[in-house]
């Protein structure tokens, strides 16, 4: 079966994966792509049983298949969109796979970092932040 959308789960609280999900919406698309914050009662609803859930991208395709962590939803939410196809086609070969890896993995790892350099975007379906008690 041919995927014909796909939804990204991303973790609400880290502001470049917010920034990156609204990023991928605003692009042109080969298929639909869904953003879904993975901590929103909606996510939790539809999506519960996937382990990653809130602890990595995950992307989910109509068709039921999910791929999480690094490289595989990196590569999968750039497949969705025209401009970044041939890339993604070029990371998921055996090649250059190890490359691709070995980027998204050093920036899944500081994303916290980067996200609060980037600042903190709006995000509508994100559960408020917990309150920090000193």
């Amino acid at each position: 079966m041919a995927v014909t959308g796909i939804t990204v789960l991303y973790d609400e609280m880290c502001g470049l994966c917010r920034r990156s999900a609204h990023w991928l919406v605003s692009e042109k698309g080969h298929i639909p792509v869904e953003i879904l914050a993975a901590g929103s009662p909606a996510a939790r609803d539809r999506f519960g049983d996937i382990p990653a859930l809130g602890e990595d991208l995950v992307v989910v395709s109509d068709d039921g298949r999910v791929w999480w962590g690094s490289p595989d939803a990196y590569i999968m939410a750039m497949w969705a969109l025209r401009k970044w196809r041939p890339w993604a086609i070029r990371l998921s070969r055996p090649g250059m796979r190890r490359l691709a890896a070995g980027v998204f993995k050093r920036v899944s790892t500081h994303r916290k970092a980067i996200g609060a350099i980037l600042g903190e975007p709006y995000c509508a379906d994100c559960a408020p932040r917990p309150v920090e008690r000193l």
